[in-house]
C-alpha cells in the first residue's frame, strides 16, 4: 500500500462470452479469467493507473515442469505465434500480461 508503482501479471485467457465475464469480474472483482482488454476496468477501480502492459509467454522451465514431456514444445509453440502473429495468439492461445501500475 505504501509503492508508489505495481506490477500486476495475470493469465489470459480467450473467452466467448466477453459481456457476461466482464460483468462477473466487475461485480466481485475476481479474476477466474482475463484478456487484456480488460486490465484497466480491473485494476483502475483499486486505485491504479495502468501505465503499460506487455504480453508473453511462461518460461521454457516452468512449461516443462506442469507438461511432462511437452514443455518445450508448448513454449516453442507459443513463444513463436505470439512473436509472429500476436493479434491472433492472442486469441487462440493462453498467454500472460504483465501490467505496470501507479497509484492514482
Amino acid at each position: 500500500r505504501v509503492a508508489k508503482h505495481v506490477v500486476a501479471s495475470v493469465p489470459l485467457e480467450h473467452i466467448i462470452r466477453i459481456a457476461k465475464a466482464r460483468r462477473a469480474a466487475k461485480a466481485s472483482r475476481h479474476l477466474n479469467f482475463y484478456i487484456k482488454r480488460l486490465i484497466e476496468n480491473i485494476l483502475e477501480p483499486s486505485g491504479l493507473k495502468v501505465l503499460d502492459t506487455k504480453c508473453y509467454v511462461t518460461a521454457r522451465e516452468y512449461e516443462k515442469f506442469v507438461s511432462l514431456g511437452l514443455g518445450s514444445l508448448k513454449y516453442a509453440v507459443r513463444s513463436t505465434a505470439l512473436g509472429t502473429f500476436p493479434r491472433v495468439t492472442l486469441g487462440l492461445i493462453n498467454t500472460m500480461a504483465i501490467a505496470l501500475c501507479e497509484k492514482s
